[in-house]
């Protein structure tokens, strides 16, 4: 199998588990030397051991995407170890599946401050490093209910966080191509992963949800990592700004 990551090294957030930790795994084995990012320092131990047991090369790295100075540091200790950051992939996120008029003040900020000026934390830390890197590829994890409203388990702060890395990720693609710097969204629909079992999300609808996907199930996170290889490799070298929606065919123009 050609690995289409070799000499690559990728910052991944939130790779403690779920979508994050299938793309760390699945960019370890196309060479990519992966630092495993997230506040669960065991969790992203955990990645890395998978990592390491497949024969790959990993490291977890202690992030709380909510503290700037927490991500600056650890972005400055991961280019010394390593001398290069060609790749970033913003996951971590925060939510609750509370409707808008139950909304407590301190959820909504929470959300804004971990799902969108999280990345914008890394975006700003990673970029002086991509740029001595010579450039880079930056994958942004949004979701299909930050351009339809939402569905299972979408908040009104989820949703609007999700829509703002769209913009985010478009606002790099366009001041950033100078520096040799990529970026792009995908946006996955519903995804059988812990946070769709988790309390507190309706397991009927979810049901229903997944008879309204064409491809006839849900989303695995396996999809997801699949889609960002591609995005984060040479493959995708004419593409920028985009938003890759991954979602089984359900959101269609026109539907």
């Amino acid at each position: 199998m050609k690995k289409r990551l070799e000499n690559d090294v990728a910052v991944i957030t939130g790779a403690a588990r779920g979508l994050d930790r299938a793309i760390a795994l699945e960019f370890a084995r196309h060479g990519c030397h992966v630092c495993c990012c997230d506040i669960n320092l065991e969790g992203a131990q955990e990645t890395a051991q998978a990592i390491a047991d497949e024969g790959g090369s990993a490291e977890a790295v202690y992030m709380d995407v909510s503290s700037s100075a927490c991500v600056n540091e650890a972005m400055r200790g991961i280019f010394e170890r390593c001398g290069r950051i060609t790749i970033l992939v913003n996951g971590a996120f925060w939510s609750t599946a509370d409707d808008l008029d139950h909304l407590s003040d301190e959820d909504w900020n929470r959300a804004l401050q971990i799902n969108l000026t999280g990345y914008f934390y890394t975006l700003r830390a990673v970029h002086p490093y991509m740029k001595q890197s010579g450039g880079g590829r930056i994958v942004q994890l949004s979701s299909t209910s930050g351009k339809s409203g939402g569905s299972i388990g979408s908040g009104a702060h989820y949703v609007s966080t999700k829509a703002g890395i769209i913009g985010l990720t478009k606002y790099v693609a366009n001041h950033w191509y100078g520096d040799k710097i990529r970026c792009n969204t995908i946006c996955p629909g519903a995804t059988d992963s812990p946070v769709l079992h988790s309390p507190g999300v309706d397991q009927e609808l979810v049901a229903k949800v997944e008879k309204t996907i064409p491809l006839g199930r849900l989303c695995y996170p396996e999809d997801i990592a699949k889609g960002a290889l591609f995005l984060a490799s040479d493959e995708s070298a004419y593409i920028t700004g985009i938003t890759l929606d991954i979602c089984g065919g359900r959101y269609m123009y026109g539907n």
